[in-house]
């Protein structure tokens, strides 16, 4: 009998946990989208982060439980607030947060690199490429499943782009050829900038009520 319970209790377990995928972390995204271009706002930049095949079990504020169904995605929106600074929204497989205002006296350059964006559509990140072939399987494939996926609408145009953040390393015993071009594009730049604001900002993300 008590490894029937065990059993009965672990599925009513499961079963009590939300388990949300990247579809669901997308549907968020277009849901306020489309609130914001009704309320005229033109321009945005989304990034989702993740490491293929990383979940996350989390608490929520109710003291129910959520899940990742598959890869645990987080993603962020930056998009124009008024002249005084820009708004910051983040997403997860377990639902959204809280805007935020981004004061720009804090980050001044910001402003600059999000109208610059457009621009960014025929930026390419490349590939991690070495003088000499690594043969090393362990060396390759450590910790560089870390992806980012962005999503940009800025100047009328409205494109995506892709990479590894294995492409923005440079591993001394095999250095990256392509690490100055990578490191020197606008994208990789947003991407730092956003790497500064999650600094000071992503704990202080309030999770909205579900």
């Amino acid at each position: 009998m008590r490894w029937i319970t065990t059993i009965c209790f672990g599925l009513c377990f499961v079963l009590a946990v939300a388990q949300n995928d990247k579809a669901f972390v997308q549907r968020q995204i277009d849901a306020f989208s489309q609130e914001l271009a009704i309320g005229g706002v033109k321009d945005w930049v989304v990034v989702k982060r993740y490491c293929e095949g990383r979940t996350e079990m989390i608490k929520m504020p109710d003291g129910s439980w959520c899940t990742s169904r598959g890869t645990y995605y987080t993603a962020y929106m930056l998009f124009d607030a008024n002249e005084q600074g820009v708004k910051l929204k983040k997403w997860d497989n377990c639902g959204e947060f809280e805007v935020r205002e981004i004061p720009l006296a804090n980050h001044p350059g910001l402003k600059v690199l999000l109208a610059a964006s457009a621009s960014m559509e025929s930026e390419e990140v490349l590939a991690y490429k070495t003088a000499v072939r690594n043969t090393n399987p362990e060396q390759r494939t450590a910790i560089y499943n870390c992806k980012r996926d962005y999503h940009i609408r800025a100047g009328g145009k409205e494109f995506d782009k892709h990479f590894s953040l294995f492409a923005l390393s440079n591993d001394s015993g095999q250095p990256n050829m392509n690490y100055p071009y990578n490191n020197a594009l606008g994208l990789v730049k947003l991407e730092r900038q956003f790497d500064l604001l999650l600094k000071e900002y992503d704990t202080k993300l309030k999770r909205s009520q579900q």
